[in-house]
């Protein structure tokens, strides 16, 4: 059956059949659209008029347990993930719902003190006193909008 609407021809498909209303919720639009030979948008207007949920596939998706969350930021996100069989983007987004910093055993944060000495000592000097690389060396971006004066180097750093 054919009806014009708004000077273009649509098809008119009657979903009065039970079996029509069976597929609605069950599966996708797209694919209710496809099976009965309708567009899109009218299988997911009559789902909505007759107040039917959209389908969504079934997620893996399992509760937090207390174990897992004690887990959190003491190992790297891929390791903790195929550990508790979760995934890397899972680990990471629980981590920050957790308010942890990443776990990285390759990367060292600054400390103050450690800051202090750059500009002061040679890139190669600070890495053997701090345990950064210096050829990876990237300068903490405290330092590229704060000076920190030569008086406030404490003693221990300076003489070390």
């Amino acid at each position: 059956m054919w009806n014009c609407l708004g000077g273009c021809a649509v098809r008119v498909i009657a979903f009065a059949t039970s079996d029509s209303h069976k597929l609605l919720g069950r599966m996708s639009d797209r694919q209710v659209a496809q099976r009965l030979g309708c567009a899109y948008h009218q299988a997911d207007r009559q789902r909505k008029r007759l107040g039917i949920p959209s389908w969504r596939p079934l997620l893996r998706w399992k509760p937090r347990t207390a174990a897992e969350d004690k887990l959190v930021g003491t190992m790297p996100d891929q390791e903790l993930a195929g550990q508790i069989g979760r995934t890397r983007m899972a680990v990471c987004l629980r981590r920050g719902q957790l308010g942890l910093a990443p776990l990285n055993p390759k990367w060292k944060s600054w400390t103050r003190e450690e800051m202090v000495l750059l500009g002061i000592f040679r890139d190669e000097e600070i890495a053997a006193r701090t345990g950064h690389s210096a050829k990876g060396r990237r300068l903490p971006s405290l330092c590229r909008f704060t000076w920190i004066a030569p008086s406030n180097v404490p003693a221990t750093v300076v003489a070390g």
